[in-house]
């Protein structure tokens, strides 16, 4: 198994992983899921930069933290109750 292969099945199986976990606790939200999937492709990517040497991954980066982003403006501003 090439190498690119082995870290895009390891970051699989964490999401997988942490969806199960957030099923399980009953969360039930959407944003919540997308969120730490989101956290988990950056965190695990920096952790194994092989996936980064190999592909252009700066758009996929720029969406997903535009993603992020606006879950994180969504999720304050209901907090504060302005929308």
């Amino acid at each position: 198994m090439a190498e690119t292969d082995r870290s895009i099945l390891v970051l699989v199986l964490l999401i997988t992983f942490f969806t199960i976990f957030l099923a399980i606790v009953g969360e039930s939200r959407p944003d919540a899921y997308l969120s730490v999937a989101i956290l988990l492709y950056f965190v695990y990517t920096a952790i194994d930069p092989s996936i980064r040497r190999y592909t252009n991954l700066k758009p996929l980066d720029i969406g997903l933290i535009i993603v992020f982003a606006v879950i994180v403006v969504i999720r304050i501003l209901l907090v504060l109750e302005v929308i």
